[in-house]
């Protein structure tokens, strides 16, 4: 059994752990007093998880949850029926409220934290501009891992070619020289995407766009406004500020990451267009 935590005075204010751990409040303890205006009160004090302050202040569902059981345990130590109706009271009209200690188990003490709030993924924003024969796609991806602890890699005799792919799957990240070394061709730092990238996917539809770089990001949009459907001045798709005019080629797409610039590059064709450099084809 562990050792019992050393003992912090009369003061010591005994805590009960609730069925779900992150939630504290005082057992039976009572303190007579009197108030500024020295009424005698009775004081029971409530004692919760520190980490749970900032979030009652935003969620109200959760603060009154937090009184709730607040209530009850006080209604169970004394048998006092206690009315619900709680208006907010001005705090420093009370006097000041003096500090408090709390004796928790030695176990609980040395626990690691049961509740992590974990980030949803991010909506990535995007944006095209028109090229000659189509369109140049750019994602944003700002987020991207800090360059401080860049994955060194070491590279043959002469300096790569920015790498591109044929969509399907997100290319290479571009190389960087590293600072503060001398210049040398064959030795390459890659920023440390590369475990990000590796778990990256961007397809193209002729009408759609979906982006997904792990957990981090993940991005889901019509090209283009539903078939059918009138169309709407504000109307706009996910993540990004206008539609494209016309459907696009997938099979033409080429898409870059630039670490440096932290975007997706993505240079594309109409459908429209390949579909006459096709036939010119067949004409010769």
């Amino acid at each position: 059994m562990p050792p019992s935590p050393p003992s912090h005075g009369h003061s010591a204010v005994p805590v009960e752990l609730s069925p779900d751990p992150v939630t504290r409040a005082p057992r039976r303890e009572r303190r007579d007093g009197t108030d500024k205006a020295g009424q005698p009160c009775i004081i029971f004090d409530a004692i919760f998880n520190p980490d749970l302050c900032a979030k009652a202040a935003k969620d109200a569902e959760l603060r009154r949850t937090i009184i709730e059981i607040s209530l009850v345990r006080i209604e169970q130590a004394t048998g006092f029926k206690l009315g619900r109706t709680i208006a907010t009271p001005n705090i420093k009209s009370k006097g000041p409220i003096p500090p408090r200690t709390a004796r928790i188990p030695a176990f609980w003490a040395s626990r690691p934290s049961l509740v992590q709030e974990v980030n949803g993924p991010v909506t990535p924003m995007w944006s095209w501009s028109p090229t000659r024969d189509g369109c140049r796609i750019v994602i944003k991806v700002p987020d991207l891992p800090p360059r401080s602890t860049p994955v060194v890699v070491q590279l043959p005799g002469s300096a790569p070619t920015n790498p591109k792919l044929q969509m399907r799957r997100l290319p290479h990240p571009t190389p960087v020289q590293p600072q503060n070394e001398p210049s040398n061709p064959s030795h390459f730092a890659y920023p440390s995407t590369r475990a990000l990238h590796e778990t990256s996917t961007l397809d193209l539809e002729a009408r759609r766009l979906i982006f997904s770089a792990g957990p981090r990001y993940q991005l889901d949009t019509p090209l283009l406004p539903p078939a059918g459907t009138k169309p709407v001045s504000d109307a706009k798709p996910v993540g990004g500020d206008k539609f494209l005019p016309t459907t696009v080629d997938p099979d033409s797409a080429i898409a870059e990451w630039s670490p440096k610039d932290q975007e997706i590059l993505i240079s594309i064709k109409w459908a429209s267009v390949v579909e006459r450099e096709r036939e010119k084809a067949r004409v010769v």
